[in-house]
């Protein structure tokens, strides 16, 4: 059969056997080392005069057999000395031997290829190992996983193969890309689930993935007997490793989505397996094609293939180890994350990138920390550490879920730890437009004595909170600020805080105020900032706090012109080092009150501020998102508006934007022409109800963002 999604591999193997003698094809266990260099060697057999020969070394066990392989392969007849008999037979050859499958073997196997490209200059090797040879002047080539268009075709060739008549309903296509996803792309993997295919169907062959040892079981009758099950083939990788390199690759299987060197050291290495033998045996294991190293970014990440960590992770369960390891991983995370609480007012952008990076080990260890034999105290720690991350990269559902967890659990947890959280979830049910006043309920002692200066201003802000249900608004930020000024903060790290600040004020909406007080005192920031041209602390309050006590309607005007200001201060100019969770708040309120106001240039504005947001943060805030259907409206695209209308409906439950222009809408569209664009809107995806909203399809197709 042909080979499927591997020409450009076959180009490079042909440019390298043409200008190097020895070629090493390097890979796991079932990629497809094999068939594509029978393929290369077949290729390239009509360049060496003497032809080219496959040499088969799995099924050898001692080494001293190699010569004797090779020499039948090539129909030479041995007879005293195999070893240097095969040497002074080669000297005078052209030939191209393809010696495959040389882990097992890789020290001789090495020696007698190294012996045999110094004795016959004319000879090239072409090696299949999962493991390079090592030797001078050695080429190698790391053969990757199969591509998604490549991987499908070859479950199709594969299911086809065990019943012709196999026809999938389109339907079925990202079933059929899911479990391609799901066996990393490997070949051998593919072509086994794939036979199961016709029988029990692509979405029952998907759910068994879960048990893929079990399941993956019908390899070709005339392959090797290690390649007739996947289990087989990860046994064979496996057992070729030392204890301690063992050790290591199924301690692995306990980080999801890779780690670091560092977090490896910290989580694998114990009193038996010191963090020297972690950093060798990773190094080895990368050799051996059983540990992949992202080195994307600056900080290199070692990672397993989700078929190797599920093959870890029994071997994992195996050595009794499972509960341990995810506990220390789980204590290493807690700690990791712990810094990320400056990240709330004080965080760098590298910090969000080297915290965010980090996301999937969180949902990982809070997993454990809340089942039924994890700890559910750190569990607490953990969240109310990490939750700004899970925020500014934008994963609301998954800051959501594991905030729910936390306090569905809190236990003996302490009472900064327990407002930290109720903080935490108060800031995400902000932006998703869900507010809560059981969250802003007073709590116990929020500032415990001896608290280090960073507890206790996050601490404060918990507290500041609390008091929103009973007090005003601003004069409470008014003594968080003195308060702050008093421990050391600079003035320049205030403001940061006093966004965060503002943007919880959003879940205060539904708890009773004196809104007419709020606004008199609004009014009176206003024009002290006016007076003074620019000051950032009263702008950041009245720009960026409750919404209902700017002028918007009484003099639009002037809180647009604020409004500008504060952009331009904190955004443009990027004086306050502004974080993507106070960019999209101010943006989209700016953007509004322009839609509403709709002077000559204020729509364009408005676009243009939803596209600073798209570019920065992407179109994950649902804030963001439920007010775009404005643009069109202020246009006169009002079918487009009921659509991107009915896609905000879809994403909050509420929205006082929304409120309060759908009834304008449905007095304007006919009620079935309505409800016909507004059902369209429910069922868009993201980036189609945005560029619906801003109009890319107005230009041909082409994007203002």
């Amino acid at each position: 059969e042909p080979l499927i999604g591997r020409e450009a591999e076959l180009v490079q193997l042909g440019a390298l056997l043409s200008e190097a003698s020895l070629v090493t094809l390097t890979g796991p266990g079932g990629i497809g080392k094999t068939r594509l260099a029978i393929e290369a060697g077949q290729r390239a057999a009509d360049q060496h005069a003497d032809g080219a020969f496959l040499v088969e070394l799995a099924p050898l066990t001692d080494a001293s057999a190699i010569p004797g392989a090779i020499a039948r392969a090539m129909g030479i007849e041995l007879r005293a000395d195999p070893g240097a008999e095969i040497l002074e037979r080669l000297r005078t050859w052209r030939v191209l031997i393809v010696l495959d499958n040389c882990e097992h073997l890789i020290e001789a196997a090495s020696g007698l290829i190294e012996r045999i490209l110094q004795r016959a200059p004319e000879v090239r090797v072409l090696a299949t190992s999962q493991e390079i040879l090592g030797l001078e002047g050695e080429r190698v080539v790391r053969l990757r996983s199969l591509g998604e268009a490549e991987a499908e075709t070859l479950f199709l060739r594969a299911a086809r193969a065990a019943d012709p008549e196999f026809a999938p309903k389109p339907a079925e296509s990202a079933t059929i890309k899911a479990i391609c996803v799901r066996l990393d792309g490997i070949a051998l993997a593919i072509e086994m689930a794939a036979a199961h295919a016709p029988a029990i169907g692509c979405g029952e062959l998907l759910a068994t993935l879960d048990d893929r040892f079990r399941v993956l079981t019908s390899g070709r009758r005339t392959a090797l007997p290690r390649q007739r099950t996947l289990q087989a083939t990860l046994d064979w990788s496996h057992g070729l490793l030392t204890s301690d390199e063992a050790a290591v690759f199924r301690r692995l299987a306990v980080f999801a989505g890779g780690c670091t060197l560092e977090a490896a050291r910290g989580v694998i290495g114990d009193g038996a397996l010191d963090v020297r033998v972690v950093s060798q045996a990773l190094a080895v294991l990368n050799r051996k094609s059983l540990v992949v190293i992202d080195r994307s970014d600056a900080v290199p990440r070692y990672r397993l293939l989700e078929t190797m960590r599920a093959y870890a992770q029994q071997k994992l369960a195996e050595a009794g180890e499972t509960q341990a390891l995810q506990r220390r991983h789980a204590e290493y995370f807690t700690a990791f994350f712990e810094p990320a609480l400056a990240m709330t007012f004080e965080g760098s952008d590298s910090a969000v990138a080297d915290f965010g990076r980090e996301t999937e080990n969180l949902s990982a260890a809070a997993e454990w920390c809340f089942s039924g034999g994890g700890d559910v105290e750190l569990g607490c720690q953990l969240v109310a550490h990490s939750g700004i991350v899970l925020f500014n990269a934008t994963r609301l559902g998954e800051a959501l879920r594991l905030s729910d967890l936390a306090l569905q659990n809190l236990g003996s947890t302490s009472p900064f730890i327990r407002d930290r959280l109720k903080a935490a979830r108060a800031h995400v049910n902000a932006f998703i437009m869900q507010p809560d006043p059981n969250l802003l309920q007073p709590g116990e002692d929020a500032v415990p004595e001896g608290a280090e200066r960073l507890a206790r201003s996050l601490a404060i802000m918990a507290r500041a909170l609390c008091a929103m249900r009973t007090q005003s608004v601003l004069p409470d930020r008014d003594r968080l600020r003195e308060e702050l000024l008093g421990m050391g903060f600079s003035r320049t790290s205030i403001p940061l805080l006093t966004i965060e600040i503002g943007e919880l004020m959003e879940s205060a909406r539904s708890i009773p105020l004196d809104i007419e007080a709020l606004r008199m005192q609004t009014d009176a920031l206003l024009a002290k900032a006016e007076a003074q041209g620019s000051n950032t602390f009263y702008l950041l309050t009245c720009g960026v706090g409750e919404p209902t006590c700017m002028p918007w309607s009484t003099d639009p005007d002037r809180a647009i012109r604020a409004a500008r200001m504060l952009f331009d201060d904190v955004v443009v100019r990027n004086s306050m080092h502004v974080r993507s969770t106070s960019l999209p708040a101010l943006a989209g309120r700016l953007a509004v009150a322009l839609c509403e106001r709709n002077a000559p240039g204020d729509v364009e504005e408005a676009r243009a501020l939803h596209c600073v947001v798209a570019r920065r943060i992407g179109l994950e805030l649902p804030g963001q998102m439920a007010n775009l259907f404005l643009i069109p409206w202020a246009e006169g695209r009002h079918l487009d508006a009921v659509k991107v209308l009915g896609y905000g409906s879809s994403m909050v439950r509420h929205s006082p934007v929304m409120s309060r222009w759908k009834p304008v809408i449905e007095a304007v569209v006919p009620a079935p022409v309505f409800r016909n664009a507004f059902a369209e809107g429910e069922r868009l995806s993201r980036r189609e109800a945005f560029d619906l909203a801003i109009g890319t399809h107005l230009a041909g197709g082409g994007s203002h963002c």
